[in-house]
């Protein structure tokens, strides 16, 4: 049976609080949700979990969208510069840490590579682990 042709109902729910919902359903299943309260209760907690499972996605989507930034090696050149031109200020005192750390990220947004300042302390962080790690192992 083709659904986009199939006849719906529209049907008022409401939660314990008094919420108002509204759900699609065959005449059939408005029919028995109005009879049946469980089976209201039943419909009406699907409804609610996939309204909230499609908030969580869109969200995650724009986390995702926001977030992922995949480090080119001429990305992580820059990086590397810009953190040696501000390494005085963040010894001097004068600035925050995460003030210099968002210069860092305008000044490689204005190259071309949309980070935040959070994105670059963390690779930088993570290019001094890697570099420990290999020295240490090279120390052996």
């Amino acid at each position: 049976m083709d659904q986009g042709s199939e006849k719906t109902v529209k049907l008022q729910l409401l939660n314990e609080k008094g919420v108002q919902y509204y759900i699609k359903l065959s005449p059939e299943d408005a029919a028995r949700a109005n009879d049946d309260i469980m089976f209201a209760t039943k419909l009406l907690n699907m409804h609610l979990a996939q309204q909230k499972e499609c908030k969580l996605t869109s969200i995650l989507a724009e986390d995702e969208n926001d977030s992922i930034f995949k480090w080119s090696h001429e990305a992580t050149l820059l990086l590397v510069e810009e953190y040696r031109l501000q390494e005085k200020h963040f010894t001097s005192g004068k600035m925050t840490h995460k003030k210099i750390w968002s210069n860092i990220a305008t000044a490689l947004s204005v190259k071309g590579y949309p980070v935040t300042g959070p994105q670059c302390l963390s690779k930088y962080n993570g290019m001094k682990r890697t570099y420990k790690s290999i020295k240490d192992h090279n120390a052996k």
